[in-house]
């Protein structure tokens, strides 16, 4: 019943003109096959890999994370602007402030070389001596009274007013031993000598060591360097400065200084500063990198394929065999042209008993314009047949025509087997796209022309029952523009359904007793009975021929 509807539709459809033409299906199916090996190609490459990695990246949250914390992220609040500010306080410390006023200025380095100096050390010598009990003693006590020669004179004086010393003067008395008198000739003696006249004369304060050291002094104590000296040393600001070099306020402004001023410093500032971090990021040029990748032409395309799933069901397909004939020769690596049994067996060509041409073994094969031509013609040629009971003898026909099949070259199981032909239908000569294994049956028609009504065409399946009977599940449809236009025809083979196609379009389906081992192709011209020569030569024409395999093997 299903067939009937797919034979029904097909025949409305061509009749309406509504059949797909075969370059309509043949451009859909050759962009779907260039679409799947693009797709296929990039899933494979580089730049979908890091494509891959960088949009997970994009997609963590550690990039989210990475941008909030940058984000967040301030000069203010930063240990680097508590230091700034912290130096900025201690730069305005008026004891800070005094101590870098002072420490460089005339008076302080006066008193640093002042300090270390001899003549310093000579001052307070001198300071000391005339400070000391024993100097002031002595200079307050300092007389010519208190001297011995000074007693001596008055000794004499006090002598000379003696009423004996008067009468010794008068030369009313001589001297004798240990008398007054002779105490005071001694005593004159000394007193009239120059010696002593200059001692007491000369006894004075400013003619003593002393005094000369009290000169010494006073001008030390007047001299700039010393009294700078003791200004500075008693002043508030030498005071400062001592305690500001003692304290840790001196090392911390230090500290803060070079560190405020490091180029290191500098620049965390105008980083914490900017507004723009992440864009100087490794991850930021990540990013950049992903959103060119989403900008490439296959990136794009291989993820709307992905996103839509339009090449899911074909992404196990793969083109396995495919000829577009567009070489000067047939490629007979590839291609047989006589059927495989004659090749195996006898390395010549042979014809079925019921055919009426000869096989020429290629001669009636020809490739041009990038299209492949069976003939059938009137010729007479000997060659071989097979029979049934008979097996191989030599025979003379009146009709030679052509056959390539991928006997020797390609099989397979299951897939899409399928080629863009066109023909001259003349009955009784039958064009055929066919397919078979080691033995005879099964046998997979994909068409046949060459019926009395020589546009129809045959399709189907051929099996051999439990009796070695054939059974066949065949059609039969017609398509009158074959001559005039090329048709694809489609076999696809699974192990649930034979699914015969033209121009894309279901003209058959069979799910029972299915064929299930490795077959070749073959396409085949040739007559089963006699015809008028003036209705030769007929072509069967071959634009190309390709297989797919549904499993994703090559």
């Amino acid at each position: 019943m299903a067939n009937l509807l797919y034979r029904l539709r097909f025949t409305i459809s061509r009749s309406l003109g509504l059949l797909p033409s075969a370059e309509a299906y043949e451009a859909k199916e050759t962009a779907l096959i260039k679409d799947l090996n693009r797709f296929r190609s990039i899933q494979l490459s580089a730049s979908l890999n890091r494509y891959t990695e960088l949009k997970a990246f994009v997609e963590s949250p550690e990039l989210k994370a990475l941008k909030h914390s940058l984000a967040i992220l301030v000069y203010k609040g930063s240990s680097e602007s508590v230091a700034e500010k912290r130096l900025t306080v201690l730069r305005r410390n008026s004891n800070l402030k005094k101590y870098f006023s002072f420490k460089d200025s005339a008076p302080y380095l006066s008193f640093l070389k002042v300090n270390e100096s001899v003549k310093l050390k000579r001052f307070e010598e001198l300071k000391t001596t005339l400070n000391s009990a024993d100097f002031i003693s002595k200079k307050k006590n300092f007389s010519v009274k208190n001297t011995n020669e000074y007693a001596l004179l008055g000794e004499y004086n006090q002598l000379r007013n003696t009423h004996e010393i008067k009468q010794y003067l008068k030369g009313k008395q001589a001297a004798s031993e240990g008398s007054t008198v002779s105490r005071f000739v001694e005593v004159e003696k000394t007193v009239n000598t120059s010696t002593f006249k200059e001692f007491l004369k000369n006894y004075k304060w400013n003619n003593t060591l002393e005094h000369a050291l009290e000169v010494e002094y006073k001008e030390l104590d007047h001299d700039s360097e010393i009294k700078n000296y003791y200004k500075v040393k008693g002043s508030s600001l030498l005071k400062n400065l001592e305690q500001i070099k003692s304290g840790n306020l001196l090392v911390e402004f230090a500290t803060l200084e070079e560190e405020c001023n490091s180029k290191e410093f500098k620049e965390r500032k105008l980083y914490l500063q900017s507004t723009d971090k992440f864009e100087h990021t490794e991850e930021h040029q990540r990013l950049i990198e992903f959103n060119e990748l989403c900008k490439n032409e296959d990136i794009v395309f291989y993820t709307k394929e992905v996103k839509t799933g339009r090449l899911l069901p074909y992404s196990n397909w793969n083109v396995t065999f495919e000829d577009d004939f567009d070489a000067k020769t047939l490629d007979k690596s590839r291609w047989l042209t006589r059927y495989f049994w004659g090749e195996a067996l006898m390395q010549k060509g042979y014809s079925l008993s019921s055919e009426k041409q000869h096989l020429t073994d290629g001669k009636n094969v020809s490739l041009n314009n990038s299209l492949l031509k069976i003939e059938t013609k009137k010729q007479t040629e000997q060659g071989f047949v097979w029979d049934n009971k008979l097996g191989f003898f030599p025979k003379e026909f009146k009709y030679t025509s052509g056959l390539i099949s991928t006997g020797q070259s390609f099989r397979q199981k299951y897939g899409r087997f399928e080629a863009k032909v066109r023909v001259k239908p003349q009955h009784p000569v039958f064009h055929a796209f066919w397919m078979v294994g080691d033995k005879m049956l099964p046998q997979i028609t994909i068409f046949k022309f060459g019926s009395k009504s020589g546009s129809k065409f045959d399709h189907g399946v051929y099996l051999a029952d439990s009796t070695a009977r054939v059974n066949k599940r065949v059609g039969r449809l017609g398509l009158p523009t074959i001559s005039e236009k090329f048709a694809v025809f489609t076999l696809d083979w699974t192990k649930d359904e034979l699914c015969w196609m033209v121009n894309g379009m279901v003209v058959r389906r069979e799910k029972n007793s299915l064929p299930d081992q490795p077959m070749y192709i073959v396409f085949s011209s040739g007559l089963c009975s006699d015809i008028e020569e003036s209705k030769l030569p007929v072509f069967m024409e071959m634009d190309w021929v390709r297989v797919i395999s549904f499993d994703g093997k090559s």
